[in-house]
């Protein structure tokens, strides 16, 4: 049964995940898909558990100032392969370098 709120794209975004815990605890890594509402993270392999808090840095290669989004999350789903998140807030320019994935223009 479908649990997600909205569809997501099979989309390779790099992404940085801190989980806190300093330097030792940023692991660069990419999407396996996204969404409006969440994305699947690859993960190798990870500590977070189901209801862990996160943040999440996208890079906006197309911004001239301050690349770096930030964006908070929290882990509801996790795999050997990954961990699924809910993003629990983001901004306005988050949503739009979202919709140039989406194919939203």
């Amino acid at each position: 049964m479908e649990r997600r709120w909205g569809s997501r794209k099979n989309y390779e975004i790099e992404v940085i995940l801190d989980q806190g815990g300093g330097e030792s605890g940023l692991i660069q890594t990419r999407t396996r898909d996204i969404s409006f509402n969440g994305a699947f993270i690859k993960l190798l392999r990870s500590d977070l558990k189901a209801n862990a808090y996160i943040d999440l840095q996208f890079w906006d290669r197309k911004a001239q100032h301050n690349p770096c989004i930030n964006v908070g999350a929290v882990v509801v789903y996790e795999s050997n392969k990954g961990v699924g998140v809910l993003f629990n807030a983001y901004d306005e320019r988050f949503r739009r370098y979202l919709r140039g994935f989406m194919g939203f223009s």
